[in-house]
Formats: structure tokens, sequence, C-alpha cells
């Protein structure tokens, strides 16, 4: 066991505070918001988070991902990655806030009874893709603490903010909401590139700008189409079955999309690690990673799964039908060791730089995957929803495969990773089919999360204990 796993799984450790964030919001926030508003309040808090979510991933331009690549690889390296982040966030806040007020307009003149949560929620979205550029600068610099913070703060702390705004207005609980969250995202925005700009000049450099534009152009529909998938999910359930469903969805697929958020935070890690290792090692460190990635990825998806019933009480009221929610984070959680092997291939192609492709690549797997909700919730109700997430990242981790083959020469074998993924796709299955409730569902549920956490603690003592020889480009600092 190479240095590369430790590195991997101690940095990406630390980025996992920040992306617990989420699971800290939907334990403390979400079942105060759940019983603040009705379910179909809630419902039209759900569609305007996911209005905030897709613009966050569209207003970006792609350019989180380029400035931690401008900043490890181009020669003008972290300043030049500054210059970008400091430069590009003030324009996203200012195009955000002009397509707001534009919408405005337009409603106002035309009668078209747009939501003022919806407007608010393009403002919310250009102030966190900003935010999100000062995470990215702070990614390729190992400044994890710092990304933590911004990360809390975007995905804690504003629906925090909201649920108070909730609490003491509460004319209209959307619009209360929103505002707590455009306030809390601006804040940040601000501390963040305050933080960014103080460590040195910030200069418009057109030619920078371009080559990080070229890189992440191609990454806005990757990005649109892996952040919008809880969405997809939140919609079609709304389409197919009612509007009530889209909340049952919303929060069964967030659970199930825990141990995917999870495994994504390591994947943040993946960049700095894979390029400072030389370059004739990458495969090997490659095929060492993404096996204890998924590993620790699947066990955990597995562990949520078989709990998903009791966690799922935590969240909702009983009002809420969990039963048939049970099944439905269930198969949510299947993505998240597929999302392992994946996210290994597309380290190799954005280090390669040639990006373009995953601008075809993610929409089409996402359509795909909506569509096969879409049927599957036809003839299966809310438990068909959930089956798109897992067909997207198979064919993320199959089609990202094959570009990456083609814009590199790297190789890597995936044995390990794949029996991983075989394990956890049982595992979850397992549990979507256990009885949720009685004496024989407790001792099954609770025997089988038993043995996940053993496995997963064996996992992270041959990680952690084992000696290893670092493979590290000569002259990167570790």
């Amino acid at each position: 066991m190479s240095d590369a796993s430790r590195r991997l799984v101690g940095r990406g450790s630390i980025y996992m505070i920040g992306s617990a964030a989420p699971m800290l919001t939907g334990l403390l926030v979400t079942p105060l918001l759940t019983r603040s508003v009705d379910v179909s309040e809630y419902g039209s808090i759900s569609v305007a988070i996911v209005v905030m979510q897709w613009s966050i991933a569209l207003l970006g331009l792609g350019l989180p991902v380029a400035i931690t690549r401008h900043a490890l690889t181009e020669s003008s390296g972290p300043d030049g990655a500054r210059s970008i982040a400091v430069i590009a966030s003030s324009l996203v806040l200012a195009a955000a806030s002009a397509i707001a007020g534009l919408a405005l307009l337009v409603d106002r003149i035309g009668g078209v009874g747009l939501p003022v949560s919806i407007l608010l929620a393009f403002v919310a979205a250009g102030a966190g893709s900003g935010t999100a550029m000062a995470m990215a600068w702070a990614l390729a610099e190992e400044r994890s603490w710092f990304y933590v913070v911004l990360a809390v703060g975007l995905s804690l702390m504003g629906p925090a903010v909201g649920l108070v705004c909730v609490s003491l207005v509460d004319a209209r609980g959307a619009t209360a909401y929103f505002l707590g969250v455009v306030a809390t995202n601006c804040v940040l925005l601000a501390a963040g590139m305050g933080r960014v700009a103080s460590t040195g000049r910030v200069t418009f450099d057109l030619g920078a700008m371009r080559k990080a534009l070229k890189v992440g152009l191609p990454m806005v529909p990757h990005l649109f189409a892996t952040g919008s998938l809880n969405g997809i999910a939140v919609i079609v359930a709304g389409a197919v079955i009612g509007h009530a469903a889209g909340g049952r969805a919303q929060v069964a697929v967030y659970l199930g999309t825990v141990a995917l958020v999870l495994t994504s935070a390591i994947g943040y890690a993946w960049l700095p690690v894979l390029a400072q290792v030389a370059p004739d090692a990458r495969g090997e460190q490659l095929a060492e990673t993404s096996k204890a990635v998924a590993w620790l990825a699947g066990l955990t998806a597995g562990g949520v799964a078989t709990l998903s019933p009791w966690l799922l009480m935590l969240l909702v009221p009983p009002r809420y039908d969990i039963a048939t929610m049970v099944p439905v984070t269930a198969i949510a959680c299947m993505s998240a060791a597929l999302a392992a092997v994946y996210l290994a291939h597309q380290q190799v192609v954005v280090i390669s730089g040639r990006t373009t492709r995953l601008a075809l690549i993610s929409p089409a797997s996402m359509l795909i995957g909506a569509l096969v909700s879409w049927a599957a919730a036809s003839v299966y109700g809310l438990v068909g929803v959930a089956v798109g997430l897992p067909v997207v990242y198979l064919l993320l981790w199959r089609l990202t495969r094959r570009l990456a083959r083609e814009v590199s020469t790297l190789r890597w074998a995936e044995r390990g990773a794949s029996v991983a993924v075989v394990f956890a796709t049982g595992v979850c299955l397992t549990a979507a089919l256990l009885p949720t409730s009685g004496d024989f569902a407790v001792a099954m549920r609770a025997s089988l999360a038993a043995v996940l956490v053993v496995l997963g603690l064996m996992r992270l003592r041959t990680i952690f204990t084992k000696a290893g020889t670092p493979s590290v480009a000569p002259g990167a600092s570790s």
C-alpha cells in the first residue's frame, strides 16, 4: 500500500467534514423544516432548491474545475488561478442578479406568476458559484480547512438561516427560506474571495482566462448533469406520481446519496494527489486508490441503505409513508461505489485538459437515467424514481473510461474496484428487500450493519497501517 491512498483518504477525510454539512442539514434542519411547513410548501422549497443547484452548475462555467487544474499544471500556477477566481466570481454574481431582475420584470409585465423563491434561488446560485471558485483555489493549494469552512457555510449555514427566517417570517415559507440562503451565500462569497485576494496580486490575464474557459466550458453540461440527478428524481416523482411525492422523493434520494457525497469529497483530493505522482506511476496509483475509495464508498452506502428505516424516521414525520421511501434510499445508495470508479477515470480526463467530450457524455447519461426513472416510476411507483441514479453512474463509468483511454496513454487495473461495486450492489439490493419494521427487521438490519462496520474498519486499517513507498514526482511537495 503506497502513500497515495493514505494521502487521498486522509486529505479527503478533511473534505468529508465539509461534505458532512448536507447530512447535518438533513439531520438538524430538514426535520424542523418539514414540520414547520406543510408537504405542499416543502415541495415548493424542494423545486427552488433544484433550480439553485442547476443554476450553480450553469453559472460557474466549469471554472471551479479549471481553477484547480490551472493552479496545478499551468505556468502561471496559483497566481493565475487566484486572478481567475476573483474576477470570474464577481462576474457570475452580477450575471445571476441580472437574470433574477430580468425574470422579475418579465413576471410583472406578463403576469406569469413566477414564485419569488425561484428568483431568489438564482441570486443564491450566483453567490454559491463564486464561493465554489474560492473552494477550488483552496483545493489546489491544499488549504483544506479554508475549503471546509466555505463548504459548511454553503451546505449547513444557508439552510439553517433559511429555517430561522421561516420561523420568524413564515408569511410565505419558500420565500422566507431563500431570503436566508441568499444572505448567507453572499456573506460567504465576500469572505472567501477576500481571503483568496489577500494572498497576492489579482490581475486580468486574457490568455489564462481563455485557457480556463477552454477546460471549464465543456464541464458545464457535465456538472449540470451530475448535479441535477437529485432534482430529476424530484421532478419525475412529482410529474408521474404527484406533487407530494416530490417531497418524499427528495428526502429519500437525499439520504441515498449521502455515501455518494462523501465519495465525491474524497474525489476532491484526487487531482492534487495524482498531479504530484510521477507520470509513470499514475496507473499503479489509480488502481490502488480507486480500489480503496470504491470499497469505502460501497461499505458506507451499504450501511446507509441497511439503516435507512431509522434514518428516515429522523428526517421526516410518519405521514411521509416511510416504508415506501426505504427502497428508494437503498437503490440510490448503489450509486456511490459506481461513482468511485467513474471519478478515477475522470481525473485522467481532467489532468489531460481534453474535457470537451464530457459535455456530451454526462448529459446523455443523465437523459437516459431520467427516462429510465420515468419508465420505472410509471410501473413501480415511488421506488422506480431512484432506479435512474445508479444507471447514470454506470453509464458515466463506462463512457468516461472509454474517453480516458482515448485522451491519455495512462492505463490502470479496475478489478479491485469492480469487486467493490458488485459487493455494494448486492448489499443495497438486500437492504431494499428486507422488511422495515418488526423484530426480524431489527435483527437482520442490525446484524448486516455490524458486519459492514467491521469490514469498514478493517479496510481503513489496511490503508493507514501497511507500509508503503511514496511515488511522487521529483520536486513535488507532499
